[in-house]
């Protein structure tokens, strides 16, 4: 019994002394998961960690002292390329140019029918919100067109294409319609919708100030 014990007691000093001394590396797919490191009289223990499924998919220390995954790279281009027909967008929200896009804005002060915003070509106006006093009691329309009173083509956005068929405020009386984040006028039954000037007809001299936040966009 006793020399057993010793027997014992000389393979595992052999061991202990062979892993104090030598580097054993973990091969993956060889079976051996577990290595050591001797570094500076130091025997650090090595560990591989990979991916039952997907054996090629192990953990690694980078230079950086990072962990990294060996086919990180495979993986970032699978994220990267386009999604396929039919799958949902990351972070949808809305097809809404309002909702989507960067808004400008046109304030404006009017004593008479005038255009507020400029149309671009081959774009449509979408208007996100508006809001306007009158000093006195009249009719006011929102309409588009062509021309510096949208007189060309015109087309209502809120009422008809004339300020008698348009809002109807009294005097120091006004108007707040949308908040930005959504499309609260578009000319989409307008034929000549694509590069058409925004305007707004007066019935009478009174001032009229406000401001329009709008998209313009295909």
């Amino acid at each position: 019994m006793k020399r057993l014990i010793a027997a014992l007691f000389a393979l595992t000093t052999i061991s202990v002394g062979i892993g104090m001394g030598a580097n054993y590396q973990a091969t993956q797919g060889s079976g051996t998961t577990f290595g050591s490191l001797v570094v500076s009289a130091i025997n650090y223990a090595q560990q591989l960690v990979c991916d039952p499924t997907t054996p090629a998919q192990c953990m690694a220390i980078n230079a950086s002292g990072q962990i990294t995954e060996a086919n990180s790279a495979a993986q970032l281009t699978a994220l990267q390329s386009a999604q396929p027909a039919g799958t949902n967008r990351i972070g949808y929200t809305s097809d809404d140019p309002c909702t989507q896009l960067t808004k400008s804005g046109a304030p404006f002060s009017l004593t008479a029918s005038g255009q507020v915003i400029t149309g671009t070509s081959s774009k449509k106006t979408y208007i996100c919100s508006i809001d306007l006093i009158s000093a006195t009691a009249q009719n006011i329309a929102l309409v588009e067109g062509t021309g510096s009173t949208c007189a060309t083509n015109i087309f209502g956005l809120a009422g008809g294409t004339t300020a008698a068929t348009g809002w109807n405020l009294a005097a120091n009386g006004g108007l707040t319609k949308g908040s930005g984040n959504g499309t609260v006028y578009i000319g989409s039954g307008d034929a000549n919708v694509l590069a058409a000037n925004v305007c707004l007809l007066l019935s009478s001299t009174g001032q009229t100030s406000g401001h329009i936040t709008y998209v313009q966009a295909p």
